[in-house]
Parts: C-alpha cells; sequence; structure tokens
C-alpha cells in the first residue's frame, strides 16, 4: 500500500512549551508512515494580532520530517456562540491553504482524523470540498457532552454525516458511539512504538525503596490526585509501607492543596516530583519503576499504562475505562472501583508483596502481541483498503 497516501488531522499536537502533548499521534503516524505515504494537518489556534494574514499563502507552515510533511495553518479563536460565523472563516481558510499548498505538493486518497473535534471539523471541510473519504479515530473523553451541546450538535452531525469508518481507542468509548445510533464504528486501539522499549526492568532482593509512578497532570481532578494521595497515605501510614516513593511525571508542582496534604501526613519523602520527561526518555525512566498506578476518574485509554508495561511492569489501575480493556487481574496489575482509595491502597500493597508472582517478560510479551505497532497497524491498513476500495 506504499502508493496510498493519507493526509492525517490532528486535533492536539506537541508545542514549543508542551513538547510531549499527545505526541503519540505524531509517533503512531510516523510509524504507519513506513508503509504509505502520509502527510500531517495541524490547525493552530493562536491570538488574532499574531495573524499577519489569514488568507494568504504563508499563513501555512511547512515542516518537512523525513519523508512526510507536517503542515500548520493558523487561525484565530472565534467565540462557539458565533457557530456560523466561525464556520465560515474556518471553511475559508482550510480550504484555502489546502488548494493552494497542499494539494499542488500532494494529492489524497483519504483523510483520516484523530480525535472529532476540532479535528474533524477541518476534515469534513475538505473532505466535502474535494470529495475525499474521511475515516475518524476518536481519543476524547469529552465527546459526549459536545453530543449534547447545542452550539455543537450541528457540526458534530455534519462531522458524523461525512466519516465513513469511526475508530474507537476503547470498548467503553465504542459504548459511547452505540448510544448515539452511530453504528459504524470498531475498537482499534493505540499503539505505540517498541523499537524504543529495549529495557525491561530487573528488580532484586536489593531495592530497600519500591518506586511507584504515575505520568500525567495530576492537579487536574479528573486524573485522581485525591484518590492516589489518599491510597497513598494509607500504603504509608496504615499499612506501615514506609519504603514506597511515589514518583509523579508530567508534573512540576503539585497544587498547594495537594502539597498541605502530603505535609500533613508526612508523606514528603514518599512523593518525589520528576517533572517533564522527554518522551524518547520515559522508556529508561520506567525501566527503573516497579509500577505504574493510573487513578483516574475517566480515561478513554491512557497510553501509559501501555508503555509501562513495554518495560515488563505491572499497572495497577481504577476502573475508568481505558485501562480495562488491557489489565488482565493478577497477570499484569489490578483494578479497582473508580474512586476507591482503600482498594487502590490494598492492590498496591499487593503488588509489593507479590511482586515476585509477576511475569514481567510475559507482561511485555503480553503488551506487544497486543498494542505495539507491529499489532495494530496491519489492522488499520486493512480498514483503509477496505474503504478504497467500495469508493
Amino acid at each position: 500500500m506504499q502508493d496510498l497516501k493519507v493526509l492525517y488531522i490532528t486535533s492536539w499536537f506537541p508545542l514549543k512549551n508542551a513538547p510531549n502533548r499527545c505526541v503519540f499521534f505524531r509517533e503512531q503516524i510516523v510509524l504507519i508512515s513506513k508503509s504509505l505515504n502520509v502527510s500531517i494537518l495541524e490547525v493552530e489556534t493562536v491570538p488574532i494580532f499574531k495573524i499577519k494574514k489569514i488568507f494568504a499563502k504563508n499563513s501555512l507552515k511547512v515542516e518537512k520530517q523525513g519523508n512526510y510533511n507536517i503542515y500548520r495553518i493558523q487561525i484565530y479563536r472565534v467565540p462557539p456562540k458565533r457557530m456560523k460565523l466561525r464556520n465560515k472563516y474556518l471553511n475559508k481558510v482550510v480550504c484555502v491553504n489546502y488548494k493552494k499548498v497542499i494539494l499542488k505538493e500532494q494529492k489524497f486518497d483519504l483523510i483520516h482524523v484523530h480525535a472529532m473535534w476540532p479535528g474533524g471539523l477541518f476534515g469534513y471541510f475538505i473532505s466535502k470540498k474535494f470529495g475525499l473519504p474521511m475515516v475518524v479515530t476518536e481519543h476524547a473523553s469529552y465527546l459526549e457532552s459536545l453530543f449534547r451541546k447545542e452550539s455543537y450538535k450541528s457540526n458534530i452531525e455534519k462531522i458524523v454525516n461525512q466519516t465513513l469508518q469511526f475508530f474507537a481507542v476503547g470498548s467503553k468509548l465504542k459504548k459511547m458511539f452505540s448510544n448515539f445510533n452511530i453504528d459504524n464504528c470498531d475498537v482499534i486501539p493505540n499503539f505505540i512504538n517498541f523499537e524504543k522499549f529495549t529495557y525491561i526492568r530487573k528488580r532484586t532482593s536489593n531495592d530497600d525503596v519500591f518506586s511507584l509512578a504515575i505520568i500525567g497532570n495530576i492537579n487536574s481532578k479528573i486524573k485522581g490526585p485525591d484518590v492516589i494521595l489518599k491510597a497513598l497515605n494509607k500504603v504509608v501510614n496504615e499499612y506501615n509501607c514506609k519504603s514506597i516513593v511515589l514518583n509523579v511525571v508530567g508534573t512540576k508542582r503539585l497544587d498547594d492543596e495537594f502539597i498541605e496534604y502530603i505535609a500533613k501526613n508526612n508523606l514528603d519523602h514518599n512523593v518525589k516530583l520528576q517533572g517533564y520527561i522527554p518522551n524518547d526518555a520515559l522508556p529508561e525512566f520506567l525501566s527503573n519503576m516497579d509500577a505504574l498506578v493510573i487513578s483516574s476518574r475517566k480515561e478513554t485509554f491512557s497510553i501509559a499504562g501501555i508503555e509501562a508495561m513495554a518495560t515488563g511492569i505491572p499497572v495497577v489501575s481504577t476502573r475508568c475505562g481505558g485501562p480495562e480493556d488491557y489489565i488482565i487481574d493478577g497477570f499484569n496489575g489490578y483494578l479497582v472501583d473508580n474512586e476507591n482509595y482503600e482498594e487502590l491502597a490494598k492492590s498496591i500493597c499487593k503488588i509489593i508483596q507479590e511482586y515476585d508472582k509477576f511475569d514481567l517478560p510475559e507482561i511485555k510479551k503480553h503488551a506487544y502481541n497486543n498494542y505495539s505497532h507491529d499489532a495494530v497497524i496491519p489492522k488499520q491498513l486493512e480498514y483503509y483498503n477496505n474503504i478504497l476500495s467500495k469508493e
């Protein structure tokens, strides 16, 4: 399928001040570029005073990366209440730049959008005007609320009607599509580049500290910061496991309420802020951890869980959505009820006490067989082929 040309439109992408922001979108596209011709379109929202010539050719920036191009169009914010004006403006900006610049460089066979909003709207404009088939992979947990909001409803309906195939990254997300009577949706999970994960955890009896990792902005309520800190308090002060250290990745500073909670419960030596770790350095970091915890209230996938298992370490998670698809109780971790910090604490202690029961190479093997680029990309290519054969 090397002759197939696909334009990927990503709703979120890395920024200078947030280099790890949804970096896995781009990583997945780079991996699939080994099998077909790809380009990426990113539509960046910036303050209006930063855009000099909105409809001119130079409002689109082209960045060449290896064997693919990244096209970035700049737009300015228009309030959702002015949706008709917003659509007219966005349609013109996206389609003018697509026709004047992108189309002259390459003609595409298919559009693949990552995250329906707002990328699906840009895909809709191009698909409708230039007659390209469109598919959408959904990642977002907030999508259900957009389906219900009147200000977004008409645009969501346009995207749904224009999309030939939806992919949900998890089974719970697929169920949400079913709830809105969208039946052209199948599960294709996120995947990672296993070539980066050459490390595997080798814990020895001489390791005095049990290193537990949590990845993401845990100041966010949806990530369950209160849940993990209450669980940690029970592990340390009730179950007397003083040797545990919670390594927080992706958060430079905790909110004051969490700092106060840590100090009040004498957990200062049990929480370590690691700040931002570059994506390429994450495999080595995880190989020095003993387990990963996901304390979220809602996750459509949580790719951190797969990255942890790619280094062979177990994952303990709340039943928050995505992790329920890949955690097998007792084999590669444990699942506990959502927001139940007491169960979470018990499961963390169980991992510590029964760590030798986990077969770390088998955890890694299971992750590779189900969530590696080698496992998932062929399924995606098969869908492309089937869709285009019907056009």
